[in-house]
């Protein structure tokens, strides 16, 4: 039946040995072998080989859905309910009604979805594939998987092991979000790829080949020094793929976000997370207003046998009662160094308890600053309230409010303290040699107009060699963000910085982004091709520094690019 003594002849059929003491397995061979004996042994083989086959395969498929379906139990699990409780007599649950998966900013708890997550991951793989084809990786997948079709549209065949499954994956991932930066065009389809251009346009050929883009397309500023072509990642600033920008695109397509009846329309992020106390109190916060606070009347509408009045004035114990309308707390929040509290009215909600709270101005002398004071309130009453019921220990509407004030000035005074700079930013090591050199200086800014699309630019030289102050400007049109209008002035001044021979320079600007940039040498994607034009000619120079400046020191430069900037517009 196998030919193993010739290792040049092909065997009748290869078989995994693992199947040799499988039962089921024994059982299928032998009902195909004995079905028909006139059969041939060849035929025979034949017919065993294909029932293994389809049976393996068929294994396979069910092993998928049973990932797939231990997959959906577990993300149910995870992402659906916070509480679950079965009560006595019946097989439902009790629960608060809040899903973990949903984001912060939409009043979840911004648990990752497993699916989506997974994705993402296998996309960052996928990534490397496509930007470094040199490396080991690529070279090896692609040598195998894509010798006739390109990475980006070979499809996955039948017989492709796990990890190239999992690579495609992560493939189909980018390619939702994925374009093009071009430099020289040549590596780019124009009416099939995504891109962003970055060579001179001319303005008859985009009239005729473009016409519904003229304008988008001409606003795409190009590269005059011959970048090459590159991908980027749409949803990030420099182009690059990165896991947290990716999960959100398969997301969004698995799990839609479900609507927040209870809470209404709030703002998650300026009312819970954004508010300057400690995680924890921000947690409390996200409690109160979803209602997950485990107060008389919370858990009586789940079902717990006990009292749901408040342990002070006996009246039902709602979460809002319990923060803001009972007399006991009423007397706490009069006492409190805030404005306008004197006499708090009673709320119908959590949510606009908080929003009141938080428009009153803490007064002095408090030793707050700016930090917030009501959390720490709000939280202090939940610990008294808890010592009553639990512990029998009473504490003082004075107490209370004087261990919330305690207690944020202990940890605003930690974050003063971790907030001391360490070290000397990067930025500003540049600072204390520029001056040192003696080199030519240039200042660089830009002017905009939105309506117009149209940019100023200025800059000025401070050199020996040009005569200490030479002013130089000009106009651009199509000019799409005051990121591009700043970037086109600093590279008209490096250019023109060449025309002049300088090979010393200084650069001071007053964009902070692109100061950023030029430190890591970053590309970004709204202007990768005037970026590129930055960069080429940098090495150029024998020395060549830059200088973060306010505004107020670059008072000449920008007067320079507003007034070319309101001539053009006006006239």
């Amino acid at each position: 039946m196998f030919e193993h003594g010739d290792k040049r002849k092909q065997e009748i059929f290869r078989y995994d040995r693992r199947l040799k003491d499988n039962e089921e397995v024994k059982r299928l061979v032998a009902e195909i072998w004995t079905e028909d004996e006139r059969m041939d042994i060849q035929r025979s083989l034949s017919n065993v080989r294909r029932a293994i086959i389809d049976w393996n395969r068929e294994k396979q498929q069910n092993s998928m859905i049973l990932i797939d379906k231990k997959k959906e139990e577990l993300e149910k699990a995870m992402l659906q309910r916070i509480w679950r409780r079965k009560l006595t007599g019946n097989n439902e649950a009790g629960n608060c009604g809040y899903n973990w998966g949903i984001e912060t900013q939409d009043g979840g708890l911004g648990f990752k979805d497993v699916t989506a997550f997974n994705e993402a991951l296998l996309a960052k793989q996928s990534w490397r594939v496509l930007t470094e084809p040199a490396g080991l990786l690529a070279i090896v997948l692609q040598g195998k998987y894509c010798q006739v079709d390109e990475y980006l549209e070979v499809k996955c065949h039948v017989a492709a092991s796990h990890g190239w499954r999992s690579i495609l994956i992560g493939r189909d991932l980018l390619k939702k979000q994925l374009g093009w930066a071009i430099g020289n065009g040549k590596s780019v389809k124009a009416w099939t790829d995504p891109w962003q251009g970055t060579v001179e346009w001319d303005q008859t050929k985009v009239s005729r080949y473009f016409p519904a883009h003229k304008e988008v397309i001409m606003a795409l500023k190009p590269s005059r020094l011959g970048a090459s072509d590159r991908r980027f990642w749409l949803p990030s600033a420099d182009g690059n793929y990165s896991t947290k920008t990716g999960y959100h695109v398969p997301r969004n397509d698995l799990l839609p976000q479900p609507s927040d009846t209870q809470v209404g329309e709030c703002n998650w992020l300026e009312e819970v997370w954004n508010v300057k106390v400690s995680p924890k109190l921000q947690n409390f916060l996200w409690k109160a207003l979803a209602g997950a606070l485990p107060t008389g009347l919370q858990l009586a509408s789940r079902s717990m046998p006990l009292d749901p009045s408040c342990i002070r004035c006996r009246d039902p114990e709602s979460i809002c009662h319990m923060l803001f309308n009972c007399p006991f707390v009423k007397k706490i929040w009069a006492l409190a160094p805030r404005s306008g509290t004197a006499s708090i009215p009673n709320f119908l909600d959590v949510q606009q308890g908080l929003i009141w709270l938080r428009k009153k101005t803490t007064l002095p002398p408090t030793g707050l600053g700016k930090g917030p004071l009501y959390p720490w309130i709000c939280w202090n009453i939940w610990l008294s309230r808890n010592q009553k019921m639990f512990n029998n220990i009473v504490f003082s509407e004075e107490e209370t409010l004087l261990k919330a004030i305690q207690n944020a000035k202990e940890w605003q005074h930690a974050q003063s303290l971790e907030a001391t700079p360490r070290s000397i930013p990067r930025l500003l090591l540049s600072q204390t040699t520029e001056e040192e050199t003696g080199s030519s200086t240039v200042h660089t800014d830009a002017a905009w107009d939105h309506q117009s699309k149209r940019a100023g630019v200025g800059w000025i030289f401070s050199s020996p060699s040009l005569g200490n102050f030479s002013r130089h400007s000009s106009c651009s049109e199509f000019v799409s963000s005051t990121l591009l209008a700043e970037c086109i002035a600093i590279r008209s001044a490096l250019l023109r910085a060449l025309d002049f021979g300088l090979l010393s320079l200084t650069l001071k600007i007053d964009c902070q982004i692109l100061s950023k940039a030029i430190s890591s040498r970053t590309l970004l994607v709204e202007a990768h091709g005037v970026l590129s034009d930055i960069f080429i000619p940098i090495p150029t120079f024998i020395s060549f520094n830059y200088k973060f400046i306010p505004r107020a020191a670059n008072t000449l430069a920008d007067s320079l690019s507003k007034s070319c900037l309101a001539q053009v517009v006006n006239s």
